[in-house]
């Protein structure tokens, strides 16, 4: 088997600045990760091109692109307190998506077996008009959108710790498109819930797996057994593009989940194995701690080429078996259960919400993104014992939401935290 690979130097071009997570060294890190493990012999490594103005703006309308040319050609900046671009970013963005567009004909002409492309900027979070989340272009959009034009049915499956909006944004009322997302939850950017099934024209193509803090690796394992392989096997996926973020590792930065190499591995290959053989691409998103990066592109690299990697064991006997009942439930029809552990992770969402708009504005630092201070964990328990005796929940449930917010916090100013949470506790919400 052999895997098309690209790794280009010249995105180390798209500069962020000074301590900011999404940076070059991201890229070298996948690289390096490859060689390590001793994979180059399974890879054949291609070049890529910019996506034409037509190909993106299937996803992105002209004014959109128009305005982010215009933005980088004076020499970029932050176009959110997240996502900065500078004067070449634009074209990176271009290239991302086209380098992803050259692998998938590649591989529609027989060459290959599967394909895994790292770029920067990523691309998941950027809805068809708005940059966000270190994002610009949404690269597995466009992608998937090409295959649409030519009447392939694709399934989109996004392993970073941080929902997919964009993506699921893009292809919410598209019958033509299967979104399926494993997340933290709560977490930025706070949608994802599994009541998110797809729009009035394509009502069951969107599935979310929202998971606690903590949660480890035979909770996908068991989702995709259970959920998203049946769901991908009754759709009738021709593709499958794969948003390849590396930030639900253990050691990661900016989350909280629990996975190690060894289970993107493991993950890769129960994935991969729902479509045919040449019909499968991964792009890098996210991941932020250079290490586990290096290790996860290894051992999905290596799956995507039939061989298992791990780096480090799989894990087990973290939270989330319940989130994942919440999933396949919701999947299975109408049942009251989903809605109402929803809307007790939508409480939360709402408090994380509030204590960011109260600190900070509309946006939180990279640094703290969706991370309650410790000191509010008191208060948070005492609003989700109210909300679980008032719906009913299951009191495992209840508890694995209430550590999940408490494994989160990295010190943001306890007055604030306090207030918000307590308005929403002494208001009844």
């Amino acid at each position: 088997m052999t895997v098309l690979y690209s790794c280009e130097e010249v995105f180390g071009e798209h500069l962020t600045g000074r301590g900011h997570p999404e940076r070059p060294a991201r890229l070298d890190a996948v690289d390096a990760g490859i060689a390590a493990h001793h994979l180059r012999d399974l890879l054949l490594p291609i070049e890529g091109r910019p996506a034409t103005d037509d190909e993106l703006q299937a996803v992105h309308p002209p004014e959109y692109l128009a305005t982010i040319e215009r933005f980088c050609a004076n020499g970029g900046g932050h176009i959110d307190s997240d996502t900065v671009l500078s004067s070449r970013s634009e074209e990176l963005a271009r290239r991302g998506s086209g380098i992803l567009l050259s692998a998938i004909e590649r591989l529609s002409g027989g060459l290959g077996t599967a394909a895994f492309v790292a770029v920067r900027p990523p691309g998941h979070h950027a809805t068809s008009d708005v940059a966000m989340g270190f994002c610009v272009y949404n690269h597995i959009a466009v992608a998937a959108a090409k295959l649409r034009e030519g009447g392939e049915r694709v399934v989109v499956v996004d392993i970073d710790a941080h929902h997919g909006n964009g993506t699921q944004d893009i292809f919410f009322d598209e019958p033509g498109v299967l979104y399926v997302s494993w997340h933290q939850s709560p977490h930025y950017p706070y949608s994802g819930g599994v009541h998110e099934s797809g729009g009035a024209g394509a009502p069951g193509t969107t599935i979310n797996v929202p998971l606690p803090a903590g949660a480890t690796g035979e909770h996908y394992r068991r989702s995709i057994a259970e959920l998203v392989a049946p769901a991908i096997e009754s759709f009738g996926a021709d593709w499958m593009l794969i948003s390849a973020g590396f930030d639900a590792h253990r050691s990661d930065p900016l989350c909280d989940l629990a996975l190690t190499s060894g289970d993107v591995g493991d993950i890769t290959a129960d994935l991969r194995s729902l479509v045919p053989t040449g019909r499968v691409a991964a792009l890098l998103e996210g991941g932020y701690d250079l290490n586990a990066l290096a290790d996860c592109s290894a051992a999905m690299v290596a799956s995507l080429g039939g061989v298992q990697l791990h780096p480090e064991a799989p894990t087990s006997g973290g939270p989330g078996s319940e989130f994942v009942d919440v999933a396949v439930e919701a999947q299975d029809g109408p049942v009251g259960f989903d809605r109402r552990a929803h809307g007790l992770a939508s409480d939360l969402s709402a408090v994380v919400q509030d204590i960011e708009g109260r600190v900070v504005g509309r946006h939180v630092g990279h640094q703290n993104r969706g991370r309650p201070g410790r000191h509010a964990g008191e208060q948070v328990r005492e609003l989700f014992a109210q909300r679980a005796a008032q719906i009913r929940v299951g009191t495992r449930l209840a508890e694995e939401l209430i550590v999940g917010v408490e494994m989160q916090g990295v010190g943001l100013p306890d007055l604030a935290v306090g207030d918000a949470v307590q308005d929403r506790v002494g208001d009844g919400r």
